[in-house]
């Protein structure tokens, strides 16, 4: 078995006694539960067979489409959503997949449907217009190869920052997770926004799927974005 590799965060049990992640073996994807150690982000090895991590390894079971995507594709990142992959050197090379839980899936549709309706702002990344389904919809698309950027690269282009995001508000649209590392750039330093699962209409409801600490309000507002900026908090 080659070495387990982390595909999402931990994720904290309801009885808070034990963490769980999602991981890569062989080309396929687990999870991987184990008891939750203060301070302690994933355990340092995911074969460790000692009583006190107490490391269960269970399969995912995947439909036919993600698990085919899967299998073509290789690891470049993850967030608290979905996974992103490479496939190919196509005009939309990145693969990002909704994590197997039903509201990170409902995330991925919506920042999907946002992402489309804001196409024509240069300033959003490029998304390819035909979604990946399975039987159960929507699980994730495909997008441009974009370039991340240092914190301190985003504090110098603050101003630039500020600019994009207040076109966006003027479109309608609160992004709702400003954060360094969803402003990403292209090949040519122009800046591109990612990450829009917990974006929507100005004005409209949340829906239940967006933790309430995202927009404690349950109504999309540019308040949200402005305090992100503001103070240079890209954290």
């Amino acid at each position: 078995m080659t070495t387990p590799i982390p595909c999402s965060p931990p994720f904290r049990k309801e009885d808070r006694t034990r963490d769980h992640c999602y991981i890569e073996v062989d080309g396929q994807l687990k999870e991987a539960s184990w008891r939750y150690e203060r301070g302690q982000a994933f355990p340092q090895d995911f074969t460790d067979t000692s009583p006190e991590l107490d490391i269960l390894i269970h399969d995912q079971q995947l439909s036919d489409a993600m698990s085919d995507l899967w299998k073509i594709s290789t690891l470049m990142g993850y967030g608290s959503d979905a996974v992103v992959r490479l496939q190919g050197e196509s005009a939309y090379p990145v693969i990002k997949l909704a994590h197997p839980k039903p509201e990170c899936r409902q995330r991925i549709q919506k920042e999907f449907e946002v992402m489309r309706r804001l196409s024509h702002l240069g300033f959003v990344a490029k998304i390819s217009p035909e979604p990946l389904k399975d039987e159960e919809g929507i699980f994730g698309f495909r997008l441009e190869r974009l370039h991340k950027m240092t914190k301190e690269e985003t504090t110098s282009r603050k101003g630039e920052i500020g600019t994009l995001v207040e076109q966006l508000h003027q479109t309608g649209y609160c992004h709702g997770d400003i954060h360094f590392c969803n402003i990403m750039k292209r090949g040519n330093e122009e800046l591109a926004l990612i990450d829009f699962a917990y974006a929507g209409a100005l004005g409209e409801l949340v829906p239940d799927h967006v933790p309430k600490y995202m927009h404690p309000t349950r109504v999309y507002q540019v308040e949200v974005d402005l305090e992100r900026i503001g103070g240079g908090r890209f954290i």
